[in-house]
């Protein structure tokens, strides 16, 4: 099988929403580490638009409480979430940070401000692990798993899947 072949197979099997969400054991995963809370995680690149330095955000009133407000970075207007917030964890460290990643999907752009940014890195099949059974809630939900060296690896899609139901679904 010659690398065109190889290319359109993956990209078939992933395009099937019935596939499941690892990969097989011998494929990877190009991820952008960041710090929130003091916990190691991870998003897959492939929704990661960028990270950028924050400048200024502007609240907006009378929308829900993890929203921080909006930025314009180079004339398009996105959306910042407080992603501890949005997941209930401690909020220190925020008021400190000046870095945002930028989530995107199609035409919607979401951005969330992490503690601190991490090294993008190639992980292997193998290192990531099934998040825990036990776990419920709303983190379960946006889990593909857990690396060896304990770094949470987030499913960017479902990331931006929840944020984007949460603020539009909201009664203002």
């Amino acid at each position: 099988m010659d690398d065109q072949e190889i290319l359109k197979e993956r990209a078939r099997i992933l395009a099937d929403p019935e596939t499941d969400r690892f990969l097989p054991a011998e494929e990877g995963k190009e991820v952008l580490g960041f710090l929130l809370s003091g916990e190691h995680y991870a998003i897959e690149t492939n929704v990661v638009r960028e990270a950028i330095t924050i400048h200024e955000i502007t609240p907006i009133p009378g929308t829900p409480s993890h929203l921080l407000g909006v930025m314009n970075v180079r004339g398009r207007i996105i959306p910042v979430v407080d992603l501890k917030q949005f997941l209930g964890m401690e909020r220190e460290g925020i008021e400190h940070a000046t870095r945002a990643i930028i989530l995107e999907r199609g035409f919607y752009e979401i951005a969330f401000i992490p503690d601190a940014l991490l090294p993008i890195q190639w992980i292997p099949g193998t290192q990531v692990k099934p998040a825990p059974a036990t776990l419920k809630g709303l983190g379960a939900e946006l889990l593909l798993g857990v690396m060896e060296d304990a770094t949470i690896l987030v499913d960017g899609d479902q990331m931006i899947n929840k944020l984007e139901t949460s603020l539009n679904n909201k009664k203002i």
